[in-house]
């Protein structure tokens, strides 16, 4: 039985690709495998940055403005002083190149924020009044910081407009010459300082706790700064960890990009929750509170694993393909594209299998062979699926091997790291990249059951094939819209899951929407092959019980 079922797949494999528009389609979606990571190689170059587009603007702008001011009071000299000062300030982001999401931008900013204050020493040594420039003040300047200033004697000014001087001196040298470690350093000593300032601020709270009698004014105050203490003692971490391991910020650099959405993690997991009392009164797209709690657990768990898998990989040298820019992140960005266009193929193959026999009236040859209805409607069943995964597994195998040669076969030897059952683990990437994309085929097998099923039962290719294709890319959309509706209930359905491959485009869709989604897509795989089953064994009852020759 095995063998005639073998020799019959065998020959309907052969006579689909004996059509010349399989043949051809096949070609080239081997040939997309090909040129798709050589283009990417090709078109990759220096980020092109905007922002000397903007601080000319700016130079701009704020010479008219000074242009346009008449300086006969003091407020107007205050005005021009600080315009002049922030001129010079966009002036030397423009010609030393700084980038607008640099670390070299981050630090510019304490270079601006010392030549407003030395602005201010010099005016209140010129006779303006104090209280006058406090009308004007810029916002870079806190009003700690001015206050400082404002204490400060006629002998100690001079000594202060030396210190600023030098301050503001150092740190244009530091960003001419791309010294990293003294802007680290810098941001190490501002983080220590502001969580002295919140433990003092702690230990005043506490000293106000008398026995059990604490107001809840106290005890939030108090959770307030432990949980900002916990967040600053966290990214200060990241910060000495960068400093220590002298990881610079170089955009190149997995490590740099590693540390910062480490950075970024550890701000989105401090996000608290929203008390149910205050939920309800914002009325967040008619979604209710025990939805948003099941999403904000989805997410925060999300972040805590994203941390806790970083600091792995930055502990264990390995890096994670997304962060590193090589051979493996251009496959694993491929295998989602292919998965979709082998399951498109398996729709216009299973949706003709059938009814194209009855269509060319070459149903009857086939029912006059000695062979049962079973074995022909399963080896073309079979034959269909053994198709879609050859193009499936031929394009990623082309898509590696083109990816090997480009940044170099060694990277497939760098494991993934994963979470499994909240602990860290490494797998061999080539299993984890088979996985995955046997995980997309389960797409591929649903559709490709229905189509085959509507094949059987209307006999008619054009019908099979569009309904199809139909669900399988409407599924997107529709499941976008109606969870931006707020109707929960479909993510207990196979719909939003029929194409897996979709998954994270869906999800970003409904967040920009503002829904709260949580999507079980291993659940939705089971729901996906139990159709799946379900389709075929409908189909092969229709064929091998209906009388199919009329």
């Amino acid at each position: 039985m095995l063998k005639k079922i073998y020799n019959l797949t065998l020959n309907e494999i052969i006579k689909q690709f004996k059509k010349k528009s399989i043949l051809i389609i096949t070609m080239l979606i081997f040939l997309s495998a090909i040129a798709i990571p050589i283009g990417l190689k090709l078109i990759q170059g220096d980020k092109i940055d905007y922002s000397a587009d903007d601080y000319q603007y700016d130079i701009e702008e704020i010479t008219k403005q000074i242009s346009e001011m008449n300086i006969s009071t003091d407020q107007s000299k205050i005005n021009v002083k600080f315009l002049e000062s922030k001129k010079q300030y966009n002036q030397f982001l423009l010609d030393n190149k700084v980038e607008s999401d640099s670390w070299r931008y981050n630090y510019s900013q304490n270079y601006l924020s010392e030549l407003i204050k030395i602005d201010i020493i010099k005016l209140v040594k010129d006779g303006i009044n104090i209280n006058t420039i406090s009308n004007v003040l810029p916002d870079n300047i806190s009003k700690a910081d001015f206050d400082e200033i404002k204490l400060l004697s006629k002998d100690k000014l001079n000594l202060e407009l030396d210190k600023l001087d030098n301050k503001s001196s150092n740190i244009v040298k530091d960003i001419k010459t791309n010294n990293y470690k003294n802007y680290l350093k810098n941001e190490i000593e501002n983080k220590k300082d502001l969580i002295n300032s919140y433990n003092k601020e702690l230990s005043l709270l506490k000293k106000e706790v008398n026995g059990n009698n604490i107001s809840n004014d106290v005890k939030t105050s108090i959770a307030d700064i432990e949980d900002k203490l916990n967040l600053e003692n966290k990214l200060l971490k990241v910060i000495q960890y960068r400093y220590d391991n002298e990881i610079s910020f170089d955009a190149n650099n997995w490590k740099n990009k590693t540390l910062d959405d480490i950075s970024q993690n550890i701000n989105n997991a401090s996000r608290k929750i929203i008390l149910e009392e205050d939920y309800k009164r914002q009325s967040i797209s008619g979604v209710t509170y025990d939805q948003y709690v099941q999403k904000y657990n989805s997410e925060h768990d999300k972040y805590l694993n994203n941390i806790k898998m970083e600091w792995y990989s930055l502990d264990k040298n390995i890096p994670m393909p997304e962060f590193e820019g090589s051979a493996r992140d251009v496959v694993n960005s491929l295998v989602g594209i292919y998965a979709i266009i082998a399951s498109i193929i398996v729709i216009i193959l299973s949706g003709g299998i059938i009814s194209s026999e009855f269509n060319n009236n070459t149903i009857k040859l086939l029912m006059i062979r000695p062979v049962s209805r079973v074995k022909i409607i399963l080896s073309k069943f079979i034959a269909v699926l053994l198709i879609g995964y050859f193009i499936l597994f031929g394009s990623m195998a082309l898509v590696t091997i083109v990816n090997g040669f480009i940044f170099g076969f060694s990277d497939f030897a760098t494991p993934i790291i994963k979470i499994s059952a909240e602990t860290v683990i490494t797998q061999n990437y080539i299993i984890s990249l088979l996985l995955n994309t046997m995980f997309y085929s389960i797409s591929m097998v649903f559709i490709g059951s229905l189509a085959f099923i509507l094949s059987t039962v209307t006999k008619n290719t054009t019908v099979s094939v569009a309904v199809s294709i139909i669900i399988f890319v409407g599924s997107l959309p529709v499941s976008v819209i109606l969870l931006g509706k707020n109707i929960m209930w479909l993510t207990s359905t196979p719909i939003p899951y029929i194409n897996l491959a979709a998954i994270p485009v869906m999800e970003h869709l409904t967040k920009v929407l503002g829904t709260v989604t949580v999507l079980d897509t291993k659940l939705g795989a089971i729901e996906l092959l139990v159709a799946s089953i379900i389709f075929v064994i409908i189909a092969f009852t229709h064929f091998t019980k209906n009388d199919i020759t009329n």
